[in-house]
């Protein structure tokens, strides 16, 4: 009975080691299409529907990247009317190996968390911010399918220094992962029971040199579902606290991204169209951020005088893109930066009828 209890259980528990195969939850034909809508949430973590971008990413295929099988795939994200003709400008890679799924972690990774806010910004107040986030570029087991619930893994550490006002301060970077319980989500593409895990990305003030004290807390949950890989990420608002460098404190708009039908392109969009666009609409730069191009899109009811010009934070007019009669239709201006530091521009567009509207393009060099 023993020896008969014993098989049983070895084979209940390789065929649960089985089912934890990191392989399983990844899809398995290249040109497998995710899509996405990314929506920002305001500091009460409700939706800001007017902020949502879209996004397409295609897997590749297979290739050594920094010394790890990957899977990789391409992205591009943008407004829904314009993603259609996008190009695809994103890398991402995934390695899978038996019960872990591992990520790369890059800038953009938590330039993405951020949102609003460029790390090159940050780093202008408080330099050495952006070295920092360099500096733990690489190979992260972020998703271990076999990991206890509940039980925290850190994925990596790193204490440095940072300046500010001619000041040093001892920071510590972190990042640790939790399995969380299954949990069923629902999507428009249906309803999935996935595996939860939290990412927290925290920045510390180390006290004394030993005791942390929180600047910055990001929970970051990845849904991740067999065969379709992440179908959801939510990361809520959070505040940073930076009065230990008498800079206040501020709020971070969160984010969710949910898994989406395939995108139909509208049947009335592009320039050339008959059919003019019903109101006037200033669309976000793609790609954003952007080195040192980017494509800035409007539309125009009625024919009319525009001008559009880009500024820096200071209020400075940087360029003039756009000055002149222009049709009523779908336009699209190019925005060279080459020669301008990294950092957050503001494009503003004037439309005859009292029209203006202006937005932010982040230049990450």
């Amino acid at each position: 009975m023993k020896l008969f209890s014993f098989l049983f259980m070895s084979l209940l528990f390789s065929q649960f080691s089985l089912a934890q195969q990191a392989t399983n939850f990844f899809p398995n034909e290249n040109g497998y299409k995710w899509y996405y809508k990314t929506t920002m949430l305001d500091s009460l973590n409700q939706p800001v529907d007017s902020f949502a971008v879209y996004t397409v990413d295609s897997l590749v295929g297979e290739m050594t990247y920094n010394g790890k099988q990957a899977k990789y795939f391409v992205g591009k994200t943008g407004a829904l009317p314009t993603i259609f003709e996008q190009p695809y400008l994103d890398t991402s890679w995934v390695a899978l190996s038996g019960n872990d799924g591992s990520i790369y972690f890059g800038l953009g990774t938590l330039s993405s968390l951020l949102g609003i806010l460029d790390p090159s910004v940050i780093d202008s107040s408080l330099g050495g911010f952006v070295g920092l986030l360099s500096s733990v570029q690489g190979w992260y087991s972020a998703y271990k399918f076999t990991n206890p619930v509940n039980s925290s893994y850190t994925l990596f550490t790193k204490d440095t220094t940072i300046s500010y006002s001619g000041t040093d301060y001892p920071i510590r970077f972190q990042v640790k992962a939790q399995r969380k319980n299954d949990e069923v989500v629902s999507t428009p593409v249906g309803s999935f029971t996935c595996k939860r895990f939290l990412l927290n990305y925290a920045v510390s003030y180390m006290l004394l040199g030993v005791i942390p004290v929180p600047i910055i807390s990001i929970d970051d949950n990845h849904y991740i579902a067999e065969g379709k890989w992440l179908v959801k990420q939510i990361a809520l608002s959070t505040t940073i606290d930076l009065s230990f460098a008498q800079l206040g404190t501020f709020t971070i708009p969160g984010r969710e991204v949910i898994i989406q039908p395939e995108f139909t392109p509208p049947t009335s969009v592009f320039e050339g169209n008959v059919a003019a666009p019903a109101k006037f609409n200033l669309m976000q730069n793609y790609p954003n951020p952007f080195n040192p191009t980017t494509v800035i899109r409007f539309t125009m009811p009625n024919s009319g005088y525009a001008k559009g010009m880009v500024y820096d934070l200071l209020g400075r007019e940087i360029a003039v893109l756009l000055d002149g009669e222009m049709a009523a239709g779908n336009h699209s201006l190019n925005f060279n930066a080459v020669g301008l530091p990294s950092g957050i521009y503001l494009f503003r567009l004037n439309a005859e009828g009292g029209y203006s509207s202006e937005i932010k393009m982040i230049l990450n060099k």
